[in-house]
């Protein structure tokens, strides 16, 4: 053999080429594969979207896309929440004068600003997690496929 070749079920090293049997593009022993139910006598199986791979639309780009918008997602949350804190300051926080003096702060406005301020970093980190956890399960993934 000219690689060294690892069984998936079992993990131990595949000695020769006649116990090979290719199930999902991994390698098994054919008394592996045998054990678990899987008919040996087919040459090899492949996965069964695997003729979808060589579209224009791949699942890798797809699920790229996918973490593109939800870090677009994560931006546009944290520019808006900042923005609405700082509207709300303006307009319901600062224009208090008429009702409680010329120096004094409707609770209300500070409250609602803090509010959309926190929401906003806390929405950022959320989606920017969620979007970097993607990132990295499709890296795992795309690293552990065997070909």
């Amino acid at each position: 053999m000219a690689d060294t070749k690892y069984c998936a079920f079992c993990l131990k090293e595949i000695t020769s080429d006649d116990d090979v049997f290719v199930y999902n593009y991994e390698n098994w022993h054919k008394e592996c594969a045998s054990n678990q139910g899987i008919d040996t006598t087919m040459t090899s199986v492949s996965r069964p979207y695997s003729q979808y791979s060589n579209s224009s639309y791949s699942m890798s780009s797809i699920k790229q896309n996918a973490t593109n918008i939800l870090h677009g997602i994560a931006w546009l949350n944290l520019i808006f929440g900042i923005l609405g804190a700082i509207i709300i300051w303006n307009k319901l926080a600062i224009s208090a004068e008429h009702y409680y003096g010329p120096n004094e702060y409707n609770p209300i406005g500070v409250t609602l600003s803090i509010i959309f301020l926190i929401e906003g970093i806390f929405g950022w980190a959320l989606f920017y997690v969620v979007a970097f956890t993607a990132d990295n399960v499709n890296a795992i993934k795309k690293h552990l496929q065997i070909k």
